[in-house]
């Protein structure tokens, strides 16, 4: 098995069709020299650091998937595959999805926590939300990322509600909040810097983005500009969407 990190463009180019619906030319199709023009493929190189991250999350799983007899995961196929299907139905269970890569791959011979990191993989690769297993000690979960699993009751979309804040207007830290309408011209990392002695933090967790720590005056900041932007241009030319429906696009 190698799904340490996906070396061919065929395999990231897949992987951004099935994320941001990009429509590469027929050259890049045919692994040939691009067109150019409006063809998506040149923004490949701005999303070097979210493939880095791809490599780390990857090999993590495989690292966990050797005491697995047959990993749910043999190829990047088989992730993207997990992924098509919790874009389909956002609203699906997760053990209902959990059934459904069972049947189509198991055969009986992978544990439920493979399966489970799996689909734990599939979420982060999709969302950069850190998905961690259920029932691990808190102790022993990755320091400074979210810390709530994605229970078997519940859809995907009800777990990202519950992960992630959902009003604009407010700056969360440490439990407090504070209303920044009409103000936010004013939040900018410089100065924040030279004022405040704010020291900011890179994270690549999503529900870690704006968490600030008061104890050490540290603000961390979501810094894969690169696939945000993605799913900007996936949404600019759209109307207000649901949750639901901005993770089916």
């Amino acid at each position: 098995m190698d799904i340490s990190f996906p070396t061919r463009n065929e395999y990231r180019l897949r992987l951004c069709n099935v994320l941001w619906a990009w429509n590469v030319c027929q050259a890049c199709i045919d692994e040939k020299a691009c067109e150019g023009g409006e063809c998506p493929r040149r923004r490949l190189c701005k999303l070097r650091s979210y493939f880095a991250e791809y490599r780390r999350f990857a090999a993590a799983y495989r690292l966990n998937a050797r005491v697995a007899t047959q990993p749910v995961l043999q190829s990047h196929h088989d992730l993207i595959h997990i992924i098509e299907r919790l874009k389909i139905d956002p609203n699906a269970k997760r053990l209902q999805l959990a059934s459904s890569i069972l049947v189509d791959t198991s055969n009986g011979k992978n544990g439920s926590e493979d399966i489970e990191n799996a689909v734990n993989l599939a979420v982060r690769v999709m969302t950069m939300i850190n998905c961690p297993q259920q029932g691990l000690d808190s102790d022993i979960l990755e320091l400074g990322t979210n810390q709530i699993p994605w229970l078997s009751e519940f859809s995907l979309c009800e777990y990202i509600r519950s992960v992630l804040p959902t009003a604009r207007d407010h700056f969360q830290g440490d439990g407090c909040k504070t209303n920044l309408q009409g103000r936010k011209h004013l939040i900018k990392a410089r100065k924040l810097q030279k004022h405040l002695g704010l020291k900011i933090r890179p994270t690549n967790d999503l529900t870690n983005h704006l968490k600030y720590d008061r104890n050490h005056n540290v603000l961390e900041v979501f810094h894969y500009t690169a696939f945000l932007k993605e799913h900007l241009r996936l949404t600019k030319t759209k109307s207000a969407l649901s949750l639901k429906e901005s993770l089916e696009l």
